[in-house]
Order: structure tokens, then sequence, then C-alpha cells
């Protein structure tokens, strides 16, 4: 309730005019808004508008590391709506994104993959994700303790895809990562694991 009360206030405007602040306190407090209203389904379109979706990419390519995970937990939480999936492409926010797994410390990957998740929900984006190497990022969480759930998910979206399939079948370090998975004991792992192997190994060529 509260999120609608702000969502449906002039603060709003505020809050964008804070993203912009040469106060990087400012600046981490606005995102941290942004974020809360970009969590609930009914106030998430108020949150990408008005600048607020290119206020959290711009500020993964800043020099605070606090500011940018702050960015990518906003991000995470707009993107569990397909347009916004798109948008954050066209917007120049993917390279960031991918940037951040690999580069950032541990917890600012764990944030970056979360976002990368929602975006493997989205089949339109595809092409795009595999241009940016998301494979790589997640074949390398898999190994992660923390990481391993959400590259999970995120694999388990990705094989929904025909084309995919036959990209992630002949990556064979990550077939080898599910293969490892699948025998975890772990039972949400390894079902996770179990039905991304299920979906590869129904094109012919990848039983080999």
């Amino acid at each position: 309730e509260s999120h609608a009360m702000i969502a449906q206030s002039s603060l709003m405007q505020f809050v964008g005019v804070a993203c912009q602040s040469r106060d990087l306190l400012c600046q981490r407090c606005a995102l941290m808004i942004l974020s809360n209203i970009a969590s609930s389904d009914e106030t998430r379109d108020v949150a990408t508008r008005g600048g607020g979706l290119q206020a959290a990419i711009i500020a993964l390519k800043g020099y605070d590391t606090p500011l940018k995970r702050f960015g990518l937990v906003c991000l995470a939480n707009m993107s569990n709506d397909t347009q916004t999936q798109s948008q954050i492409v066209v917007h120049g926010g993917l390279r960031s994104i991918i940037t951040l797994s690999r580069e950032g410390d541990m917890e600012t990957r764990e944030c970056a993959l979360l976002c990368l998740s929602n975006l493997c929900a989205n089949e339109t984006i595809y092409s795009s994700l595999i241009d940016q190497e998301v494979l790589n990022v997640l074949e390398r969480a898999c190994k992660e303790d923390n990481q391993r759930i959400t590259a999970l998910f995120a694999l388990a979206n990705l094989t929904s895809s025909d084309e995919l399939i036959h990209d992630i079948g002949a990556d064979e370090g990550m077939v080898v990562s599910l293969v490892d998975l699948a025998k975890s004991s772990d039972a949400h792992e390894q079902c996770l694991a179990i039905s991304a192997l299920r979906r590869i190994a129904s094109i012919a060529k990848n039983r080999e």
C-alpha cells in the first residue's frame, strides 16, 4: 500500500531529480526508493518511467560500488516485465550487467546475476544475451555455491528455446557443469539441472 501511495504522489518527480544529483548519498537513496517501487507489480511501471530505468543503467557505469549494486537491484526488480527487459537491452544496460557479473566483487556479481536470470526469461532478447556471452557467465556461476540456483533458473529459461538448445548442448563446459549439478545433494539444484539436461538431450546431436 505504501508503494502505491508514493508512486501516485508528486514525490516521484523529486526521486527522478535525486537520481541525477551530484551528491552520491542522494543518488543511492533515490535508487533505493526506485528499487522498492519497482518491486511491486502494481507500481513497477511508475519506477521505470520518467528516466528511472536510464538512471539505474547509468549507475552501473559509475565508480561507486554501492551505487552499482543499488542500480543492479533496481534493474532486477524492473526486469520482471517483458517490455522492461527489452528496454534494458535497447538502452545499453545488458553490456554493463554482463561486465559486472564478471568483474565485480562477490555481492555485485550476485546482483548482476539476478538481473541476467530475469532477462533470460525473454526469448526476444536471446540473441543479444548470446552475443554478450551470457553462457560463459552462467557456466562460471554454476560453480559458485551462492550463485548456483540463480544460474540454474536462468539456464532453465534458456533451454526452453529450440534455437539455444543447440548452443548450450555444444558448450561442453556447460553440459559438464549441469551433469555435476544433477548429482547434487540439494534436491532443488538437482531438479533444475536435470530439467535443463532433459531439454538439451531432446536434440539427437546433443546426446553424444
